[in-house]
């Protein structure tokens, strides 16, 4: 489950969804690995001023560059290109519209226990 949520005193948005990864890794070294996959992400909902926008379940693809740091620790940077298809506002259909790209890149920490 993944979710973000912006506050201020004007109002507030929230963006939550479902998401499920599949990565397959080819380790390259002892202390390096890539990785190429799918995420299917599920449920997206966008809520800002008491409206929300649903959106249809999206499959894009995963790009992952790990780094081993210790035994059970990694960091990484990963890029997920995706785009979220919006299909209803406050329960009713508004499908048709253009996708809007949800792609990203970031910084990651993996710990192992």
């Amino acid at each position: 489950y993944h979710f973000d949520s912006l506050d201020a005193e004007n109002g507030s948005a929230d963006f939550d969804r479902f998401q499920i990864e599949l990565i397959p890794f080819y380790k390259v070294s002892e202390n390096f690995r890539v990785g190429l996959g799918i995420t299917n992400v599920m449920s997206a909902e966008f809520t800002f001023l008491g409206d929300t926008i649903g959106f249809e379940n999206s499959v894009g693809i995963v790009a992952e560059l790990n780094w081993r740091i210790s035994n059970r620790n990694w960091w990484g940077i990963r890029y997920v290109d995706l785009d979220f298809t919006a299909d209803s506002l406050n329960g009713f259909n508004i499908s048709g519209l253009p996708p809007l790209d949800g792609s990203y890149i970031g910084l990651m920490f993996n710990a192992g226990f």
